[in-house]
């Protein structure tokens, strides 16, 4: 038998209860997940402020420093034990004495080229070392277990790995305590450099097919004429000699991708010629 009016309109006012709760439900989700969100988002800024404002001049001054010393450095300040660097291990001396000397508190000790640190200035810098990689990893295990934004932490605390500057995140210190201890004592702080470098190698790529598809673009409106051509270098001197001063990969990406960004407004006019000169300098 054919069901009656009476029993489509039940029915209808099943189904169309039914659709409400689904869509209550939905609507739960959704704020639960925003709710989710915002609260990931307040945490890693949270973090960001707690690093900004918990690192006094002589924690940061210290990983300056021990950035670039090499193995035999960093265990003997793992191991509190005299240490001597040499006044020439970074390019600018002045600066990593001046460096030194905040880091422990004290004049240096310098005798033919070379500084020496006594047991308490080991100490103290093993002290500063500990504190900024506690601090780093409470922060990264956080990014690692998604309760703070990840994306949020990966562009604030990408600065920290830089392969053209060799900055690896205290990579030798931390690798002699990984040798000495069997384990990794901040193991967030090495996935968070290994995903960083990653990114890093895929943004080298992305960034170098970028820079080509922009020559190819521009090499069509470059005349073959060597003489406009030596013309069109010296016109761009002073954006060649700005790019070459910058050592930062970063920095030097920011100037063509600004030029190129002008000379598409000016339809590849004398700009996007000046861009072509950098790349031609960057790819060579």
């Amino acid at each position: 038998m054919f069901a009656g009016k009476s029993e489509f309109k039940n029915l209808s006012n099943e189904f169309s209860h039914l659709k409400n709760q689904v869509d209550g439900l939905e609507e739960e989700i959704r704020l639960l997940r925003t709710s989710k969100k915002y609260k990931r988002e307040k945490l890693a800024v949270e973090l960001i402020s707690k690093w900004a404002t918990s690192l006094d001049i002589s924690v940061s001054s210290t990983h300056k420093v021990v950035e670039h010393l090499g193995n035999t450095a960093c265990d003997a300040i793992d191991e509190m034990r005299p240490l001597i660097i040499s006044r020439d291990h970074r390019p600018d001396d002045r600066k990593n004495e001046k460096l030194l000397r905040i880091s422990i508190g004290k004049t240096l000790n310098i005798s033919n080229g070379q500084i020496s640190l006594d047991e308490d200035s080991s100490a103290i810098m093993r002290w500063h070392i500990t504190t900024y990689l506690n601090l780093l990893e409470s922060i990264m295990v956080a990014w690692q277990r998604g309760l703070a934004q990840p994306e949020i932490i990966e562009e604030e605390f990408r600065f920290l790995h830089s392969e053209s500057g060799n900055r690896f995140v205290l990579s030798v210190y931390r690798d002699q305590l990984i040798a000495k201890r069997g384990f990794d004592p901040y193991p967030a702080i090495g996935d968070f450099e290994r995903k960083v470098s990653q990114d890093f190698k895929g943004y080298e790529q992305l960034r170098r097919n970028y820079l080509q598809s922009i020559q190819d673009r521009i090499n069509t409106k470059i005349s073959n004429n060597k003489s406009e051509q030596e013309a069109i270098k010296e016109s761009v001197k002073e954006y060649l000699d700005d790019y070459r001063s910058k050592q930062n990969i970063q920095d030097r990406f920011d100037l063509v991708r600004f030029l190129a960004s002008e000379s598409a407004k000016a339809g590849f006019s004398v700009i996007a010629q000046k861009a072509f000169e950098i790349l031609l300098t960057f790819l060579a």
